[in-house]
């Protein structure tokens, strides 16, 4: 049918409402035609008037559906935190057990034999032992201080030793932190007596040592001296005081005879005797 009379009928039928078309006037095949395009023209009207959901919404509309997107958001948060707290809840439980046994694991394994008990017990008499030593040593040395004090010409001279351990690693002349404190506390004890003069002399055990910086047991004794006579001229002493000596293993303490004899060699001595007897060629 041409366009035109499509839209003729469409007018038509859009101004009279859409009203049903009597048949009886209808009869021929341009009356039914009519009837079939006033139907479809009538159902075009109707569907105008349906609400349109691609129209945009109003601000009630879309604030009732974000009110309703934060509620869900909520509900959901809340499940998760919920599931998580039984997770947590779980997860503390097993660490608990865990930590159980290995608390019981390490009771057991703190349980010494007879054995481990007897050598603990003789590792904490020696090193008490040597605790006691160290200490009247340095009791005897403040009292030959004081005597040389008192009496310069007639007194010998006072001597501590510093054992490697206390002041060097195996094989090595620089100070360990330790072995700072050491002589810094030395130092304020010498800085009392101020009219002597003091040797620092370095001595090795007779096991061999061949190093790119030591040699020998010559180089490693005299290097440990002169670490010691530096770190005592940085706390305040005099250079002018001070003496380095390396003697190597020429001048043991005790025999070389075993591994604890060989440590008791391994040591700085600090030999202090007044000034004037220095001067005087008395050594």
């Amino acid at each position: 049918m041409n366009p035109k009379v499509l839209m003729s009928l469409a007018l038509v039928a859009s101004l009279v409402g859409c009203a049903s078309v009597d048949k009886e006037d209808w009869k021929s095949k341009a009356a039914r035609e009519f009837d079939t395009q006033k139907q479809a023209v009538c159902c075009f009207v109707g569907m105008k008037n349906l609400p349109d959901e691609s129209k945009p919404k109003t601000d009630t509309e879309k604030a009732e559906l974000i009110a309703q997107i934060d509620a869900l958001k909520a509900a959901l948060a809340a499940k998760e935190k919920e599931r998580a707290n039984l997770a947590a809840q779980a997860s503390t439980g097993t660490e608990k057990s865990d930590l159980a046994r290995q608390l019981e694991a390490s009771k057991a394994s703190l349980t010494l034999t007879g054995e481990e008990k007897s050598n603990l017990a003789r590792q904490l008499a020696a090193a008490q032992a040597d605790l006691a030593a160290k200490e009247n040593e340095r009791a005897e040395f403040a009292r030959q201080l004081e005597a040389l004090k008192a009496q310069p010409t007639k007194a010998p001279a006072a001597k501590v030793v510093l054992r490697e351990q206390e002041l060097f690693d195996s094989g090595s002349a620089t100070l360990k932190p330790e072995g700072i404190k050491v002589v810094t506390k030395l130092a304020e004890t010498l800085k009392g007596y101020p009219d002597t003069v003091i040797r620092s002399e370095g001595h090795t055990d007779n096991k061999p040592i061949s190093t790119g910086r030591f040699p020998s047991n010559w180089e490693l004794s005299s290097a440990r001296a002169t670490e010691v006579v530096r770190s005592l001229q940085k706390q305040g002493i005099s250079a002018e005081r001070l003496i380095a000596i390396g003697y190597g293993d020429t001048r043991p303490a005790v025999p070389n005879t075993d591994a604890e004899s060989r440590a008791k060699n391994r040591r700085v001595e600090i030999i202090v005797v007044p000034a004037a007897a220095t001067t005087a060629g008395i050594h």
